[in-house]
């Protein structure tokens, strides 16, 4: 998966990026790191995708519109 890289430590960090080509935003890929994330305003696909909230697709708020509807 390209937005997930390794670095240093003994078990590694994991971190997830921006699905926006160029951007250098991430978060860490762990549960707490996605709560933290999903706070902070990122969107977060169940694929794995992610986007941070500079560069989250148009689509989103409707996407949200129709959650908020469902609930």
């Amino acid at each position: 998966m390209k937005r997930v890289v390794v670095e240093g430590g003994i078990a590694g960090l994991q971190h997830a990026f921006c699905d926006h080509p160029d951007c250098p935003s991430y978060i860490k890929a762990h549960a707490w790191g996605h709560i933290k994330a999903n706070d902070a305003g990122w969107f977060l696909q169940r694929n794995g995708d992610c986007w941070c909230p500079q560069h989250i697709p148009s689509w989103v708020a409707e996407w949200r519109a129709k959650q908020k509807e469902n609930q």
